[in-house]
């Protein structure tokens, strides 16, 4: 009869086996991409791209928080919005390579006063892949999120009764 003891692998092993591990992570170091909030004096139409589709997919991705509000006080049944609370891991994944991505914040001690970037993670190897054409599918998705989000309001006015909604 075997003892629990028995199947209990021993500290020497368990040392071995943290090491190899240890070793298999520096043989395949990560590589991170930081996505600043500004780009000189404008807005980084990066970090916006993923802002915008991070939103739209936040409710269904891999992320331990969520950050919601409304401003609607008008509408109190309307869905509130989703955002990307400050120092949570999002992860994402694209054409099976894993990416994780991490929005900071830090603050300043003059203006802009916070600094705001996301860190996105992935494999050394993969570098070129993720810069050229997954930042492309982010661009090109939260291009696509923009445009459905994007309502044509018609107004016409008339001297009786102002402006009014030409639907």
């Amino acid at each position: 009869m075997a003892s629990l003891f028995n199947q209990v692998p021993s500290v020497s092993t368990v040392f071995a086996l943290y090491t190899s591990l240890s070793a298999i992570s520096m043989i395949l170091p990560s590589f991170t991409l930081v996505i600043e909030h500004k780009w000189g004096f404008c807005d980084n139409q990066t970090f916006r791209a993923a802002e915008v589709y991070f939103k739209m997919r936040l409710a269904g991705l891999s992320t331990g928080q969520l950050l919601v509000g409304s401003s609607d006080l008008k509408n109190p049944e309307a869905e509130p919005n989703l955002g990307i609370p400050v120092n949570t891991k999002i992860v994402d994944e694209f054409e099976g390579i894993h990416l994780e991505w991490t929005l900071h914040c830090v603050e300043l001690k003059s203006y802009p006063f916070e600094k705001r970037y996301f860190n996105l993670t992935c494999k050394k190897e993969f570098r070129e892949k993720i810069m050229t054409d997954y930042l492309t599918y982010i661009a090109t998705s939260a291009e696509k999120i923009m445009r459905h989000r994007e309502k044509l309001f018609i107004y016409s006015y008339s001297r009786e009764g102002g402006w009014q909604s030409a639907k």
